[in-house]
């Protein structure tokens, strides 16, 4: 009878313990659910704390590099004049750049800048700042296809710093080919691809189309692009990139070549692909200025011209970010400014066009606005009306290239 319990018993204790399992393993799974999203939280924190040491060691050498900038700047030398050349002109048009006539408009456009000026007598001289080797070319096709003044100029500020003049003997560039390397087949017919006796490509040799003159030159290491030199219409070297090994081909330092070859611009740029700062030398390398963005040299280059000439204007859109820059830049303004207006501005510029002395006269685009503007500023300057053009040309009005920059 004892055992008999006793076996009761024990049958009763595992039956239990059976039951007790059972109604813990939801609860078991839910803990190493639990244990396995911990872990995965913990790796996730120590993943963010290094990224935000990443960051933080970032901001430090930004900061450190714009103290070394400011340094460069202070000791640099108190040569800072750009290579500005002299314009026949005193009347200016500011453009970032020059565009290619692709339509009717754009034609009707430029007749009417050219009017615009004819009707005063004026001869202007465009200003550009962007880098194009095709800008001459380009407006080489507007002196002889449109009704413009020979006489008009263009200066552009890299042209300028690189000494690069309209009619520039051209000469006739050779690329270095290694003995070893041998040419095969290319994405197009404008370009010679070179690979080694192993079949990896060495080198490509791009060349413009219309002329079979060297535009580019591809150099690779372990087939991936390292250095790319940039050649202008006259064949003379302008430009070296150097590219960053990763997929996007970032650009990390780009050399501006004069005419002479002597490097006279260079550009470096942080990993993400964006401008660290931009250092201007002389003749013999040395350093003369340092510049951290692109507007602080176009506005260097342009105060040079426009301080340069006699009784200077400058005629560019009001929504340009050069409007804003040159009449934040003085006290007084050294030379006309003319801005163009398409519409009614936004509160900031109407602060910059009602600042005592900076302007004498406005060119606007409708009678509406011409009409506003004189009444917001109580007829304190004159406005000019520039209507839109029309297609008939004998109801020709005059319109003005829109500025973009």
């Amino acid at each position: 009878m004892h055992r008999t319990t006793i076996d009761s018993t024990l049958q009763n204790l595992k039956e239990t313990e059976k039951q007790l399992v059972q109604k813990l393993s939801p609860e078991t799974a839910q803990i190493k659910a639990l244990q396995s999203q911990q872990s995965d939280l913990e790796a996730t924190i120590k993943q963010t704390e290094v990224e935000i040491q990443k960051l933080n060691q970032q901001i430090a050498d930004d900061r450190e590099q714009t103290l070394q900038i400011q340094q460069k700047f202070a000791n640099a030398s108190s040569d800072t004049k750009l290579n500005i050349t002299k314009a026949r002109s005193g009347h200016f048009v500011y453009l970032a750049d020059i565009v290619q006539i692709d339509d009717s408009g754009v034609r009707y456009q430029i007749e009417g800048f050219a009017k615009y000026f004819a009707d005063r007598k004026q001869t202007p001289t465009i200003l550009t700042t962007m880098y194009n080797d095709e800008a001459y070319r380009i407006f080489q096709g507007y002196k002889q296809n449109l009704r413009l003044d020979p006489n008009i100029q263009l200066l552009n500020l890299y042209d300028d710093l690189q000494a690069r003049k309209p009619g520039l003997a051209a000469r006739k560039v050779t690329p270095y080919v290694d003995a070893d390397w041998h040419q095969a087949p290319a994405s197009d017919a404008s370009t010679i691809r070179y690979v080694d006796s192993t079949g990896q490509i060495q080198q490509e040799v791009t060349k413009r189309a219309e002329n079979d003159q060297v535009w580019t030159v591809d150099r690779y290491r372990d087939g991936q692009l390292v250095i790319r030199d940039v050649y202008d219409r006259a064949e003379y070297l302008s430009v070296t990139q150097t590219f960053a090994q990763d997929e996007a081909h970032t650009i990390t330092l780009e050399q501006f070549y004069s005419t002479h070859g002597n490097v006279v611009l260079t550009k470096r740029y942080k990993p993400n692909g964006d401008l660290r700062e931009i250092q201007l030398l002389n003749s013999a390398g040395q350093l003369r200025n340092v510049f951290a963005t692109e507007e602080e040299l176009s506005l260097q280059w342009l105060q040079g011209v426009l301080t340069g000439a006699k009784q200077a204007s400058l005629m560019l859109d009001v929504r340009s970010q050069v409007f804003t820059a040159l009449s934040g830049r003085f006290q007084r303004v050294p030379f006309n400014l003319t801005p163009v207006v398409s519409e009614i501005p936004d509160p900031a510029l109407m602060k910059v066009l009602n600042r005592p002395n900076l302007i004498r006269e406005l060119i606007v685009t409708k009678k509406a606005i011409a009409r506003d503007l004189q009444e917001l500023f109580d007829n304190r300057f004159r406005v000019i009306v520039v209507e839109a053009v029309t297609a008939d040309a004998g109801d020709f009005h005059v319109v003005l290239p829109q500025a973009r920059g």
